[in-house]
């Protein structure tokens, strides 16, 4: 979110959650639904109404979710440490991020970049944070190129090149053409993006077609 607007348009991030988190769409359905459960039995049985169970519905699921998030934020910066304690072909990490892979706190998509190479690494918490870089994929990052840079100028990957926080940029050939994607790696994975801006570039450096947005 950009929580300084509007002296500062800088997006900032956590990376504890999912955009839609079950486990605190639990919590809140639960505060909203306990006072209604209770004015229920109440009116059965004659008591008298109050906001007390309001009150405390309220802050129970402010602390649930206050304490659910800080058991995220401890667990990533623990995934982030073990990342950042190994080696990635003989040489430390340039970058290293964990995203939230699944409901809970214990399971992470590690991502780290060496140089081009971006190293995508299941981690889960058996005991301790455990990971093997054997299982982790590869993906390699286009370096520069015209094609990327006709691209750049379109509208959707200016707008793109501005909410994306982590950037992997591919080329791919198509007959004549080139398909230049840029992929914000926070959603989705190699072999499934998430949030993805594409263009069709010609030999000539003309982009026939560009768009941008969430795959199915």
């Amino acid at each position: 979110i950009r929580m300084l607007l509007p002296f500062s348009d800088k997006w900032m991030r956590l990376d504890i959650t999912n955009v839609v988190d079950p486990v605190i769409w639990v919590i809140l359905a639960l505060a909203v639904a306990g006072p209604g459960i209770i004015r229920m039995v109440n009116s059965e049985v004659g008591a008298k109404q109050s906001s007390g169970p309001r009150t405390g519905w309220a802050w129970f699921a402010l602390i649930a979710v206050l304490g659910y998030n800080f058991a995220r934020y401890n667990s990533h910066e623990e995934v982030i440490a073990q990342l950042n304690s190994r080696l990635y072909r003989g040489a430390t990490a340039d970058e290293i991020w964990a995203f939230p892979d699944s409901f809970g706190t214990l399971k992470w998509r590690g991502l780290v970049r060496n140089d081009t190479t971006y190293f995508e690494i299941p981690v889960l918490y058996n005991g301790y944070y455990n990971f093997n870089i054997s299982d982790a994929e590869r993906e390699y990052a286009a370096g520069e190129s015209p094609m990327m840079d006709a691209a750049a100028k379109t509208r959707e990957f200016e707008a793109m090149q501005r909410f994306d926080q982590v950037p992997l940029w591919k080329l791919s050939p198509i007959g004549d053409t080139v398909k230049v994607e840029l992929v914000d790696m926070r959603f989705g994975t190699f072999r499934k993006p998430g949030l993805v801006a594409t263009a069709l570039v010609e030999p000539n450096g003309k982009v026939t077609e560009s768009r941008v947005g969430f795959r199915p």
